[in-house]
């Protein structure tokens, strides 16, 4: 029997440009607003590579594509995501899951084989935590186990992983001129140590992977030393004013941090 309560999303109860039966034209998407979740995504776009196989997960890291194609960079990239699409633009928000004008939709199983076999060059994705040694936690939010979903096999298996989220929780931030500016601190997202390793920061260094986090006032790498580091400050943060109250450990830091490009802050 067929459910007719249930829609092909959350949100949506039939959309032929999610399954493939119609295009959507491009004048019918809606430019991505400017805001600090729009400046993160711009500074992980950076780290695209043509030609690249790419990842992106929920949440804020599905801003990466719309970036990507404002600014004609898209049709030079494969996007994937792993409910089973090839190509296409990924819907944000309660909508994730769903691909508007998808090249190619196979089973998840199939495309969780894809991933296994290190199809993937790149991925973006979410954090709840990170620690001083670049471990991540995506499935414990406090006493609340939510899963770890796909995460690990998409994680492990890429090249690149690219961890997109704002530095600290409930902080009042904004962007003016260019400039980020704290009008309150918020409670640290990079802590002494997770409360559950759901990316092991020492298997990306065994096997090579090349791991970089990126928030609103600070872009880290992990380091070969099996530590952070941060390399980029955003124009107007200040490490000690701004950065360290929002932290539970000192990173190591860079002796050539670099300033992110203004471009990235500007509408």
């Amino acid at each position: 029997m067929l459910d007719p309560s249930h829609g092909q999303t959350f949100l949506t109860d039939f959309d032929p440009t999610y399954s493939g039966d119609a295009r959507k034209p491009d004048a019918e998407f809606e430019q991505f607003p400017f805001s600090v979740r729009k400046a993160i995504a711009r500074r992980a776009a950076r780290e695209l590579e043509e030609g690249a196989v790419i990842n992106v997960g929920f949440g804020l890291p599905d801003g990466v594509i719309a970036v990507a194609r404002e600014e004609g960079f898209a049709d030079r990239i494969q996007t994937t995501i792993e409910h089973g699409q090839f190509g296409g633009v990924p819907a944000p928000g309660l909508e994730f899951g769903a691909v508007w004008n998808a090249d190619a939709i196979v089973e998840t199983g199939h495309m969780f084989d894809f991933y296994q076999g290190r199809g993937v060059d790149e991925t973006y994705l979410g954090f709840l935590q990170i620690d001083r040694a670049g471990n991540v936690n995506v499935s414990q939010l406090g006493d609340k186990i939510v899963g770890v979903g796909g995460f690990i096999d998409i994680s492990q298996k890429a090249k690149k992983v690219v961890f997109c989220g704002t530095l600290s929780v409930r902080a009042e931030v904004e962007i003016e001129n260019g400039q980020v500016r704290y009008r309150k601190h918020g409670k640290p997202k990079l802590v002494e140590d997770v409360a559950q390793i759901t990316f092991s920061a020492e298997y990306a260094r065994e096997t090579g992977q090349q791991v970089l986090y990126v928030t609103e006032a600070a872009v880290f790498r992990l380091g070969a030393d099996g530590q952070i580091e941060l390399t980029e400050l955003a124009p107007g943060v200040d490490l000690e004013r701004d950065v360290l109250p929002q932290m539970g450990f000192r990173p190591k830091v860079a002796t050539d941090v670099k300033v992110m490009p203004q471009e990235l802050f500007q509408p």
